[in-house]
This record gives structure tokens, C-alpha cells and sequence, in this order.
């Protein structure tokens, strides 16, 4: 499955471990064989209105990013338009930063 490693240096860590790769590697093989359904059903998620407005969140959020991810560049927006917001940079890690992290994520929202 060519492709699928790290785009960033400090995800390379999780396909260092044979098992987390094997598992990984399934899970994208699952979803490619589910067609284009389930990439229309994400990027519906994700582009169409969530049916309310980032500014009129009232409660803390917390903003979990590493700053290797190529992926994601509504960053800055969401830090601005949530009024509550606080940004995590990890500089180690690009989009997998959420698996590498997954500790202190769980300490924060306990």
C-alpha cells in the first residue's frame, strides 16, 4: 500500500510498529472497499454546514494540531471564530499527531 506513509517526518513513528501499520493498512483497505459512498458521506461531514455557527460555540474547546500536518489549514479559523478556543501545536507530528498524543488528549478532556 504505497502512499500511505507518513507525509510528515514526525508520523513516521507510526509505521515503525508492524502491527499498528497492519492495522492501519486494513482499516484504509475497508474503507477504499466501500466505493466512493463513504468519501461522499466524509466530505459531506465536513463541507456543508454543520447547522450552527463556529462563533456561537459557548463552551471551551480545545484545538489539538501538529504542525507537520499538510492536511489541515482551517486552523487559524477555527483558533479565531471559537470564542473559548485554545490551540495545542505539537511540533513533532503532522496529521497522526492525535495517535502520538493520545494520552494528553485524555488527560485534558477527563
Amino acid at each position: 500500500m504505497k502512499g500511505l506513509e507518513a507525509e510528515a517526518d514526525g508520523d513516521r513513528w507510526f509505521f515503525e510498529d508492524a502491527s499498528r501499520k497492519a492495522v492501519f493498512e486494513a482499516s484504509v483497505r475497508d474503507w477504499r472497499s466501500q466505493g466512493l459512498d463513504a468519501l461522499r458521506w466524509e466530505l459531506i461531514d465536513v463541507f456543508l454546514p454543520w447547522g450552527f455557527r463556529l462563533a456561537d460555540i459557548s463552551i471551551p474547546v480545545s484545538i489539538w494540531f501538529g504542525s507537520q500536518d499538510p492536511r489541515i489549514t482551517s486552523l487559524d479559523f477555527q483558533a479565531r471564530t471559537i470564542p473559548q478556543s485554545s490551540v495545542v501545536v505539537w511540533p513533532d507530528c503532522g496529521h497522526l499527531g492525535l495517535a502520538r498524543h493520545w494520552s494528553e488528549i485524555l488527560e485534558a478532556v477527563v
